[in-house]
């Protein structure tokens, strides 16, 4: 085998092989319950963003103990409920927006502008 050869063939070993750190696509969860696909995001290794809290900073039925990744509902009460994650490579976040007073299904999920991202509560560092 020639050195080009070998070059050419190591090179489209790395062509061909997915970067482990590219985040990998959500399938559709519109209508899921939000446990169930919270379940499937963090199996496909996005992380749930941990925003920083106090005790009285919590919503009245504790949503954000339970859910850490809890960006908040609307004032209304707990229907409408915006949730944050971080894909594996941390370049990408999501939010999944959830409807549903008795239990909270998948609306629609998005992917947030840096303008929105700073308007965030403090992330914590864990």
């Amino acid at each position: 085998m020639t050195r080009t050869a070998a070059t050419l063939g190591l090179l489209g070993a790395l062509v061909a092989t997915p970067a482990i750190s590219a985040a990998t696509a959500l399938p559709s969860l519109k209508g899921e319950t939000y446990d169930r696909a919270r379940d499937q995001i963090i199996k496909l290794r996005y992380r749930p963003v941990r925003f920083v809290r106090t005790e009285d900073g919590c919503l009245l039925d504790k949503s954000c103990k339970r859910y850490p990744e809890l960006l908040g509902c609307a004032p209304t009460g707990p229907t409408n409920c915006r949730f944050a994650f971080k894909s594996p490579d941390g370049r990408k976040y999501v939010v999944v927006t959830t409807r549903g007073e008795e239990t909270r299904r998948v609306y629609s999920i998005a992917t947030p502008s840096k303008r929105e991202r700073m308007s965030w509560p403090v992330i914590a560092r864990r």
